[in-house]
């Protein structure tokens, strides 16, 4: 996917974070799920989503084919999460590029 973190940025920012295993982390614009993918090998629990679906199934595919299972990750429009408000403490996102 087009502006892809690289990893070691993904995992730098997950840390950053200082999120705990038992709390969750949100990447609202996921794009490939190198955030996400990031945050499940660290063994904390991640959601994410992102407007375009060839970028949401490309974070599956990401997930299946590093063995980390089927991520929560959903097609949706940042702007309008479909979350209670005050239901997460961590955000973790690389923003889309040119908005």
């Amino acid at each position: 996917v087009p502006g892809s973190l690289k990893p070691s940025i993904a995992a730098c920012l997950v840390s950053l974070s200082r999120i705990s295993l038992d709390e969750v982390l949100l990447d609202p614009c996921c794009g490939a799920g190198t955030i996400l993918l990031e945050a499940a090998a660290k063994g904390g629990k991640a959601i994410g989503g992102d407007i375009d679906e060839a970028a949401v199934q490309a974070s599956s595919a990401n997930f299946r084919h590093l063995g980390k299972g089927e991520p929560l990750v959903m097609h949706w429009n940042a702007l309008k999460l479909p979350l209670s408000p005050g239901s997460l403490r961590h955000v973790v996102c690389n923003l889309p590029w040119g908005k």
